[in-house]
């Protein structure tokens, strides 16, 4: 017997185009601070301003890479940082989320860092056994009048 199964994510938060505009380490814990993030809920989209916290994070296994886009050949090169060096050395970095993985203790974030009128790729590796602690503010005005 074979069984197909495929998990339904009723989350009502996505990342898609929320853009990082501050990430705070320490205790263990990994906050990213976005003047938006955005809700999916009755057919709506709506905007909030957020800090996503992730809860009892091993420092030592959260990383970011950081590419430059490929050559004409297709070559890429890139580099790694540690979260935490990354935060200190970038503290008005902003990163745009294009795409959210969450599975097990895994958390994978991936997209665009500008920077200098330049974009680069990122992928940012978040290891917890934690919780993920969303704090939501107040939402805000639409973008376009509807």
């Amino acid at each position: 017997m074979t069984k197909i199964i495929r998990p339904k994510a009723n989350f009502p938060y996505g990342l898609h185009d929320a853009r990082i505009h501050k990430i705070e380490i320490s205790n263990n814990r990994i906050s990213f601070f976005f003047p938006a993030i955005f809700q999916y809920q009755d057919n709506a989209e709506s905007a909030h301003r957020a800090r996503i916290s992730f809860l009892d994070v091993d420092i030592d296994e959260c990383d970011i890479y950081i590419f430059k886009c490929p050559d004409k050949k297709g070559r890429f090169k890139g580099r790694r940082y540690s979260l935490d060096k990354f935060a200190k050395k970038f503290p008005q970095a902003d990163l745009e989320i294009i795409t959210e993985c969450y599975h097990g203790y895994d958390t994978i974030w991936s997209g665009w860092f500008y920077r200098k009128k330049k974009s680069y790729y990122f992928h940012i590796n978040i290891w917890t056994q934690g919780d993920i602690l969303y704090e939501i503010g107040e939402p805000l005005p639409p973008a376009h009048p509807s």
